[in-house]
């Protein structure tokens, strides 16, 4: 039987994509992956995540990716112009990656806080019917989720590396890091803009732009 697991890396940094990550493979992979160490990103070092990301990519009938910059993550956040959300837009992601990897049986990691509302919004806009199997901690459950986590966030932290050589240390990207804060108060009050490669509708500019003088977001 060929199963799919699929998950996301970067949903709440202020700096950098979302990456949306699934992947299928028969059962006999995912016992495969099991063995060799496969499990939830988040328990494993970036070492161990690099490793394990071409073994996946190998054992795994099908991977597939979708990036979504922060300029179209603004256009479903942002109250002026608010397309049904930001868990409609990973909806979206989700649902566009399982038709293409027409697996069995899809187990996906839920962004919302109703799982079964979440199942119902992909199958909706996948319009096909689909053994889908929506639950929180997927990752932690399921082997495919799991691989589907380490090749999203091993995608999420080369665009991340990538931001980081070209215009500095921004740190992990996320609002709780305090070089991420950092590098974008100092862009502030050097651009007095936020930066192209930073999503403009999170409420981390309202801690950085009181302490930047003149300063009013657009």
């Amino acid at each position: 039987m060929i199963v799919a697991g699929v998950d996301e890396a970067g949903r709440g940094s202020v700096i950098g994509p979302l990456v949306v990550s699934g992947i299928s493979a028969s059962t006999s992979a995912i016992e495969e992956l099991a063995r060799m160490g496969v499990k939830d990103s988040k328990q494993l070092s970036p070492a161990q995540r690099s490793k394990l990301y071409p073994q996946i990519l190998k054992l795994c009938k099908n991977v597939s990716t979708e990036v979504l910059a922060p300029s179209d993550i603004d256009k479903y956040v942002e109250p002026k112009i608010r397309l049904k959300g930001l868990n409609y837009l990973e909806a979206l992601s989700i649902a566009k990656i399982l038709s293409s990897l027409d697996a069995e049986v899809s187990y996906v990691d839920s962004c919302d806080v109703n799982p079964k509302r979440f199942a119902k919004i992909i199958s909706d806009i996948m319009k096909k019917k689909q053994r889908l199997v929506v639950s929180h901690h997927a990752d932690e459950i399921y082997t495919s989720v799991s691989a589907a986590s380490i090749v999203a966030k091993v995608t999420r932290d080369r665009h991340v590396q990538k931001i980081g050589r070209k215009y500095g240390d921004i740190g992990s990207g996320y609002p709780s890091d305090p070089q991420t804060i950092e590098f974008l108060q100092k862009w502030m009050k050097r651009e007095l803009s936020v930066p192209p490669f930073a999503r403009r509708s999170w409420k981390t500019w309202l801690r950085i732009t009181p302490k930047i003088e003149d300063f009013t977001l657009p």
